[in-house]
């Protein structure tokens, strides 16, 4: 059996296009769902048309979104920990077979503890990635390196990242994917619901901002906040997605009047993930602090600026993709410089990432 344990919407939707897979091969697998983003990802499953298996973590039917939330999820870890012999019963079905992660979030590290009590070999899905500081991004950046000395398997999304990670023992198998399943899962998304490109006469833009340490920090968030005014004053009218802690902590922090009294700001709530990719194939340009939105401007050739000092992600820089300097004015000017293109160039790799990772699976499960 193939365990697909995750927790957050981006790992759902990173994992998709392998779960739409193995369902059209007929092969048989189970979702653990860890529950970190409860309540969004049912619709993600839908949106797929995935009718998986489902385990799931807990009862959360919201995202954690404050401390008090993290803390009573991790004590029911700790649960599962204390009881470990019977977590292959209780949470993977009694079964044997191998577990795949994905990424770097709290719900990966859970995915390899709770895998490897269970005596599971495991896959780690988007591996290798390097921002260059221990703690920054925290704690995502230490996730990674440390679920990446416990799995078995590596999957890399292209063969620049191997070199960052061949200190491992001669045992680990390492899996070049060549791109990351992100873009298999907007290649899906575009077939199931025959998103078409659109002209490069767009007429807007597309903000999303949601990373908790930029979110959870009135200095950070207001910072972002003018930032992202001043910048839609120079690039013209922007959509801005409201992620629900988003506008939890704006609401807190008393910010949420300066985006509303913006001529330049049009504010929408979260939408599924098939209309968000839409959105993103008609806009002009993307504002974001998502890495995972950094690979789907990479993969649509959207112009793009990125709220964050450092990130661990290449896709894209110095071409179509920019770290933020700060500078509204300035990063305008580099939008303005990007080619805008919405067609894929690369169609002929039509979801190699996803059977690459079938494929190794299979075989390390034999």
């Amino acid at each position: 059996m193939i365990h697909i344990v995750i927790g957050t919407k981006a790992q759902f939707i990173k994992m998709a296009p392998i779960m739409f897979s193995l369902e059209k091969r007929g092969i048989r697998y189970h979702l653990l769902d860890l529950s970190q983003h409860g309540g969004l990802t049912d619709n993600i499953l839908q949106v797929f048309r995935l009718k998986p298996v489902v385990s799931k973590f807990s009862n959360i039917d919201r995202p954690l979104d404050s401390y008090k939330d993290i803390f009573v999820w991790l004590f029911s870890v700790g649960i599962h920990v204390i009881t470990w012999w019977k977590i292959k019963k209780t949470l993977f079905l009694d079964k044997e077979g191998i577990a795949l992660v994905h990424g770097d979030t709290l719900s990966t590290l859970v995915g390899l503890v709770l895998a490897k009590l269970a005596g599971m070999r495991l896959g780690l899905v988007e591996a290798g990635l390097r921002s260059g500081k221990l703690l920054e991004p925290f704690p995502e950046e230490l996730i990674r390196r440390i679920v990446e000395k416990g799995a078995d398997i590596l999957f890399i999304p292209g063969s620049d990242i191997a070199t960052k990670i061949m200190n491992y023992k001669d045992g680990k198998r390492i899996i070049d994917t060549h791109y990351n399943t992100g873009n298999d899962a907007v290649r899906l998304i575009r077939d199931l619901y025959t998103i078409k490109g659109e002209s490069e006469n767009s007429s807007y833009n597309v903000v999303t901002l949601h990373r908790y340490e930029t979110i959870s920090s009135k200095k950070h968030l207001e910072k972002a906040i003018k930032y992202i005014i001043e910048l839609a004053s120079s690039i013209g009218p922007c959509t801005f997605v409201l992620h629900p802690p988003t506008k939890k902590f704006l609401l807190k922090f008393g910010l949420m009047h300066l985006l509303e009294e913006s001529e330049d700001i049009i504010i929408t709530d979260l939408l599924p993930y098939h209309e968000f990719i839409k959105m993103l194939i008609g806009c002009k340009y993307i504002v974001t602090d998502g890495g995972s939105i950094q690979e789907e401007a990479t993969f649509l050739q959207k112009p793009c600026i990125v709220l964050r000092n450092r990130t661990e992600r290449i896709d894209g820089l110095g071409v179509n993709i920019a770290l933020t300097t700060w500078d509204a004015k300035r990063d305008s000017v580099f939008l303005a410089s990007r080619k805008h293109c919405a067609e894929d160039s690369k169609a002929e790799n039509h979801n190699l990432a996803t059977n690459i990772i079938i494929e190794n699976i299979l075989k390390y499960r034999e």
